[in-house]
């Protein structure tokens, strides 16, 4: 009878083993909306290669904005090389979670993505998983990144708000003591001199920060939507600190 029982532990025990595989297989399913890839290399402090299914995919982080490592025109804005270095080392050759949101891709065609460290208990993360997974996060809390709106992508918009605002009382990163001390501006400069007194106001303010009264959003002179706000709604800002400060937030163009 013994023998007889000992017999049969072998396969009870791989029944076990099987049953416990296919729970964790159960429990690795992701959301429909959700996707798991492998980190194949930066870009920068917010884009990044990713293999997703076997595809390479260029994904870019929405809801923020790092400052400039690789822009086109040469300049690396302060902080920059920074938040390239922190991503570079902390994602590279990392598995990761990429969560969408309304729009999948902006008007490059990369992939815009919330990414994940880990993936969350419930489709509701605690604050404690929104701070030790929510990369997005993570590097506006630490001041690498600042909290930026990619309408109409902004699901995680207040918590990265909250994030930014946490970054700024502190100091940290690109919000420390020198910040717009050192950054390189972007704007080409204005080259002719035959220009009447008002076209050089104009030329002037038109270098300047805009700002949107109705949306409190605030645009740089290189964004694409610096000449859409209707003129009865803007208001001018010398910096970004300035605009910040007045409760104005960075449009999601870049």
């Amino acid at each position: 009878m013994i023998r007889s029982i000992k017999k049969y532990i072998p396969i009870f025990l791989l029944s076990l083993l099987l049953i416990g595989c296919d729970q964790s297989l159960q429990s690795e399913s992701l959301p429909e909306n959700w996707e798991v890839g492998q980190v194949l290399r930066t870009v920068d402090g917010d884009t990044l290669v990713v293999n997703i299914d076997g595809k390479e995919t260029r994904v870019r982080m929405v809801g923020i904005n790092t400052p400039e490592s690789v822009h086109p025109s040469g300049v690396v804005e302060y902080y920059g090389q920074e938040s390239s270095d922190f991503t570079k080392e902390q994602l590279t050759g990392r598995t990761i979670y990429l969560e969408s949101d309304v729009s999948p891709e902006d008007q490059y065609q990369r992939a815009l993505r919330y990414i994940w460290l880990g993936l969350p208990q419930s489709t509701s993360p605690t604050q404690e998983e929104f701070d030790k997974l929510f990369y997005n996060g993570i590097l506006v809390k630490r001041g690498y990144a600042r909290e930026i709106i990619y309408e109409p992508n902004t699901k995680y918009q207040d918590i990265l708000y909250d994030y930014e605002q946490e970054a700024i009382r502190e100091q940290r990163g690109l919000w420390d003591s020198d910040y717009g001390t050192k950054e390189v501006p972007v704007t080409p400069k204005i080259q002719s001199d035959n220009r009447t007194e008002s076209s050089l106001k104009a030329n002037q303010e038109e270098q300047k920060i805009k700002g949107n009264k109705k949306s409190k959003i605030y645009h740089m002179p290189t964004d694409p939507d610096y000449n859409k706000i209707s003129e009865q709604n803007v208001v001018y800002f010398n910096s970004q600190e300035e605009a910040e400060a007045a409760g104005f937030r960075r449009a999601g163009n870049k």
